[in-house]
């Protein structure tokens, strides 16, 4: 049985071969042991330069790519690591043999990925927790959730001071042997990423009360990782407070294994664009083109998915539902080859053919998951009221466009990219995902005969909707609110009201049915303007139900937060700041010319952002904007945004006024070509997404912060009527002290913690004026406490 705590999450970067010898090669492996003396003893001087986290261990395995180099496993033992070793050369080096070069990294990051259980400096955990409570005893209730050797600096210090960097489910913590400090994830601001003295790329920068920190470590990436995902997760929990209608969406998971899980898990949901984690995983060769393709065959609750092991211009992805599985045959051979191999095939008539190893085992669960998920599926749609909605293909009702010969020769034109596509490999539903899908979506567009299905399938909606049959027509036909109803019936005949379907009552109905439905799924959200817009163009190439779920895509996934009421839609108002900020970076004249005429970029563009262009641009634009962004999500809004200011910036930089710009962007003179174009031009193509997400969660808690503020001065507003001899600033400040005094998060720890005589104390030392009027009156000084103590139990955001 291998060591698993010898395996390490593969750990990217170079090693300086000056500071170790080789015990042995075997392809592209290497066995380093660590030289002692020479210039190995200075290493500590160098880290005042460029501080590591910890001193090496005494041998470590790497394996070496054309590109990349990844540290697999290291320990102090040889005889431990020999074990690795002999491992790596009886069960992985063959099996690269008989891979391409392509595949080759891919498959040996997977494999000890999953042999790796800790990281390096994960030994010794329950002496670590022991620590951590120890020397930080007010965080005794704060689960430990991993610890890292680092050099940690300071504002103002000239050399960094070298500790152990704990990071626990609430707060970061430090210690070394002269220093110690906390960090409170609900106090951070700003998580970046930095050079360490603008040369090495292994610094992380904290701001937490406008406090900046900085911590240096070879692993990166992975603590950034993990503590951008607890900050993340005080956040969410920061969310509930101040929305409650908001449905939890905070991680229980306080270890670091979990917290790995859970971020394996959401890459996979969003590669795959399913909502579930795998279950059972199994390695596996697809028979694609006349050639074997080595990847990873995974089955979840509701579908069987494949992905090749290639990077990703060779990739091959496919995702089957179980109810979709027509046929499974075992076969043994190929080419006159024996193959313990079987064939899938698919309602619409797709096959796929894999080999396996354990072939009868898989085939076994393949069957009983096909035979279980089926039964299920015509339970449910026997119990539903009404399971089907027909599309009557709304969009063919505008004979004015679809007669022009333009629109027939583009439609024929995409049609036939797309027809080939399907013929070589697959057809909806479940078609073979392969580079050549992504360059149709978003460089030669989808015709209007397959929107809908594609639109589906792009998102992910056409998953969601599989597993949940019947789900649309009981919501349907459950009760509404009627207030809800009142704001969507305002609005119906304002949506896409020259579009002829919409001149029907049939549209109407079917619009009606879709925006109450979804604001019954989520009561968060409920309905805001601008929804309708895009369901009513969701409607015109599906049908209600598949309209359904699409919507909920786009809502929950695609652009969170943007029709949040609760939060003041917050999602769209910070992708305004992210945009502001991409128009500065790189159309600066457009930025600054618009502050001189008085119309902020966000003001310009937030309509744009919330209708996701619809009715901003010419329609066949606005389509195929949708088809980009339902498959590559929102990085396309800022995309097109930035190109379309781009192409009016002669235009825009001679405006005297900001309705002169607005007026820019009505005339509807683009020309969709000319708008891909500039859209996916390089400028544009590699947008930083990093740092997107960087100052996207900067953004957030600067939102949040302003939502708070806002809440706790309404409530200290309130409490003020109760007592008119305190003025609104008195109380705020007194509100400020108490709540220093008395931290706690307990309503009736915070009255158990200060007396009254404690609490006259700080009233009459911050309002001596007041002290006659209150001296006699302890109930109202009680009543007072009360108040202040439930607002401070109400914003305790953490």
């Amino acid at each position: 049985r291998i060591n698993s705590n010898m395996w390490i999450e593969p750990r990217k970067g170079n090693v300086s071969m000056v500071f170790w010898e080789t015990i042995a090669t075997c392809g592209q492996f290497m066995f380093l042991k660590k030289k002692k003396g020479g210039l190995m003893s200075i290493v500590s001087t160098v880290r005042v330069v460029n501080p590591l986290d910890r001193d090496p261990s005494n041998f470590i395995i790497l394996v070496t790519f054309e590109e990349n180099n990844y540290t697999i496993a290291v320990s102090d033992s040889r005889e431990a690591i020999e074990k690795n070793w002999t491992y790596l050369l009886s069960s992985i080096h063959p099996i690269l043999e008989e891979l391409n070069p392509e595949e080759t990294e891919q498959f040996v990051l997977n494999k000890i990925t999953g042999l790796a259980t800790v990281e390096e400096g994960e030994e010794g955990r329950e002496s670590k927790v022991e620590q951590f409570h120890t020397t930080f005893p007010s965080l005794i209730e704060d689960k430990l959730v991993t610890y890292y050797d680092c050099a940690f600096w300071e504002k103002g210090w000239i050399t960094p001071a070298r500790g152990v960097l704990f990071i626990s489910d609430l707060s970061i913590a430090f210690k070394s042997p002269s220093y110690k400090t906390v960090v409170l994830f609900k106090d951070i601001s700003s998580i970046t990423k930095e050079l360490t003295l603008g040369l090495s790329s292994n610094s992380i920068k904290i701001i937490a009360k406008d406090r900046p920190y900085w911590i240096t470590i070879i692993q990166r990436d992975t603590v950034f990782n993990v503590i951008e995902q607890l900050w993340r997760e005080a956040m969410n929990r920061w969310r509930d407070i101040l929305d409650p209608t908001m449905r939890a969406k905070t991680n229980e998971s306080v270890n670091k294994l979990q917290l790995d899980m859970s971020q394996k898990h959401g890459k996979f949901k969003k590669k795959f664009r399913i909502p579930e984690a795998p279950l059972i995983e199994h390695w596996a060769t697809l028979w694609y083109k006349k050639k074997y393709h080595l990847g990873r065959m995974y089955f979840t609750e509701n579908f069987f998915c494949y992905q090749s092991n290639a990077n990703r211009e060779n990739n091959l992805k496919v995702v089957i539902p179980w109810t979709k599985i027509l046929d499974l045959k075992k076969s043994g051979m190929l080419l006159g080859v024996f193959q313990k191999s079987f064939t899938v095939k698919t309602m619409m008539g797709n096959e796929y053919y894999f080999c396996v190893s354990n072939r009868d085992f898989i085939c076994d669960q393949i069957l009983a998951n096909v035979e279980e998920k089926n039964t299920y599926k015509e339970k449910k749609l026997a119990k539903s009221v009404d399971p089907t909605f027909i599309n009557y293909n709304g969009w063919s009702m505008d004979e004015d466009t679809i007669n022009q010969e333009d629109y027939q020769n583009s439609e024929e034109i995409q049609r036939e990219h797309w027809d080939m596509y399907f013929a070589e490999n697959g057809y909806l539903d479940t078609p073979l995902i392969v580079r050549r899908f992504e360059d149709l979506v978003l460089q030669i567009g989808i015709p209007d005969i397959y929107r809908g299905k594609l639109w589906q399938f792009c998102s992910g909606s056409m998953y969601s909707m599989c597993i949940r049959p019947g789900y649309y027509s009981d919501l349907r036909n459950s009760e509404h609110d009627e207030d809800t109803l009142s704001e969507i019936d305002r609005d119906l005949h304002r949506s896409l009201p020259k579009h002829p379907f919409y001149q029907t009552p049939q549209g109407i109905i079917q619009l009606r049915n879709v925006l109450i439905s979804y604001s019954k799924r989520n009561p968060s959200i409920g309905y805001c303007q601008a929804m309708n817009i895009i369901a009513a163009t969701l409607l015109l190439y599906n049908n209600e139900e598949e309209a359904f779920w699409l919507l909920a895509e786009i809502c929950e996934n695609i652009v969170p937060d943007y029709y949040a009421k609760g939060l003041e839609l917050m999602g769209t108002i910070i992708d305004q700041q992210i945009f502001t900020g991409l128009v500065e970076a790189y159309l600066p004249q457009i930025k600054n010319h618009l502050d001189k005429i008085g119309i902020p970029v966000g003001i310009l563009t937030l309509p744009w952002f919330m209708c996701l262009f619809i009715g901003y641009l010419p329609w066949d634009a606005s389509m195929r904007i949708l088809d980009c962004v339902l498959w590559k999500g929102k990085k396309v809004l800022f995309q097109i945004g930035l190109a379309i200011l781009d192409m009016r910036q002669e235009e825009i930089l001679k405006a005297k006024e900001g309705q002169s710009v607005t007026q820019l962007f009505k005339d509807g003179s683009f020309k969709t070509k000319d708008i891909f174009k500039v859209s996916f031009s390089k400028k544009y193509n590699s947008l930083p997404m990093h740092k997107i997400s960087e100052m996207r969660n900067a953004q957030q808690f600067a939102y949040m912060s302003g939502l708070q503020r806002t809440t706790t001065m309404k409530k200290l507003r309130q409490i003020q009527k109760g007592y008119p001899k305190l003025k609104l600033n008195e109380l705020e400040s007194l509100f400020r002290q108490f709540a220093e005094f008395a931290p706690v998060t307990d309503k009736e720890e915070i009255n158990r913690s200060i007396d009254v005589d404690s609490f006259k104390h700080i009233l009459f030392a911050q309002l001596p004026a007041l002290r006659d009027a209150f001296e006699s009156d302890d109930t109202e000084k009680k009543n007072l406490i009360d108040a202040l103590s439930t607002l401070i139990f109400e914003v305790s955001i953490i």
